[in-house]
């Protein structure tokens, strides 16, 4: 069950990565440079799913290479396209080499955390921030508010709060299954929010 669910994370994360640019007309240049980033970030969460399959010995540098890459998917990915799709949803436009820093801070604020023994806040501080960042990314000035942006929330939140195996709250007794529930409900939320996020995006034909 584990491996299949670390499957479906890779499989929904290639989905994700490409949901932005389904659209009916060509990316505006705005819309076109966050989308990159987004999809940037979905393809490292893909790595962090690929990862464990490809490498599932039990020796201490394979779990060293499997801890770094869940390191960037809980710390840079997923905080990446939280705050990438807040910015966007209140209209704030930055270039890449300012996500670039951004992303240098994101991972200098895990280590700092880290080294001073407060990663456990500084966990369940991120997962509930980003869950906000989506929070507004996806419905700051909409009018009228549907379901699909509220379920892509709650799946979010579920899964980088309620489901996280990495945060101490969630450790249970059963580590394996959940693990694969943070997978699969992970999985479900990548869809869902990218493909929010790429309805909010502009095209060239609507800023003509």
């Amino acid at each position: 069950m584990l491996s299949f669910s670390y499957f479906m994370l890779a499989l929904a994360s290639i989905i994700a990565a490409l949901l932005p640019y389904r659209q009916s007309a060509p990316l505006a240049e705005k819309s076109k440079r966050v989308a990159s980033i987004v999809s940037a970030c979905c393809l490292l969460i893909f790595l962090s799913a690929i990862v464990p399959l490809i490498v599932n010995g039990n020796s201490e540098d394979s779990q060293i290479l499997r801890q770094i890459f869940d390191n960037l998917q809980l710390y840079l990915a997923l905080p990446l396209i939280s705050t990438i799709i807040m910015s966007y949803g209140i209209g704030k436009d930055y270039s890449k080499a300012a996500w670039g820093r951004w992303s240098l801070v994101l991972l200098a604020m895990f280590e700092l955390c880290r080294r001073a023994d407060i990663g456990d806040y500084y966990s369940i501080s991120i997962a509930v921030l980003s869950s906000v960042c989506i929070a507004i990314g996806l419905i700051y000035k909409v009018s009228i508010v549907n379901k699909v942006p509220v379920i892509a929330l709650l799946s979010f939140a579920l899964a980088t709060i309620m489901l996280s195996p990495n945060l101490s709250l969630n450790i249970a007794t059963d580590s394996l299954r959940e693990a694969s529930l943070y997978n699969f409900s992970l999985s479900a939320a990548l869809c869902l929010v990218c493909l929010c996020f790429g309805k909010r995006l502009s095209t060239i034909d609507s800023t003509r």
